[in-house]
């Protein structure tokens, strides 16, 4: 069990979330876990957490569908 828990909540932060997955895995290590949630993006950044997912498998995807 990870004793911290990272939560990035993404909405269309296609833009800024290289940038801000970059530097949060530049910073984690075997204590900690990543918790991405998008919540219904309409843009790429479900793409771009697939490549992160695909680096980092330990990474925790969650997908909110809007509707």
């Amino acid at each position: 069990m990870k004793s911290i828990s990272i939560v990035v909540p993404i909405f269309n932060m296609e833009a800024y979330l290289r940038k801000c997955l970059d530097s949060l895995y530049a910073q984690v290590d075997d204590t900690m876990e990543v918790i991405l949630v998008n919540d219904g993006s309409t843009d790429f950044s479900p793409q771009i957490c697939a490549e992160y997912i695909k680096q980092y498998p330990d990474t925790i995807y969650i997908n909110l569908k809007v509707g």
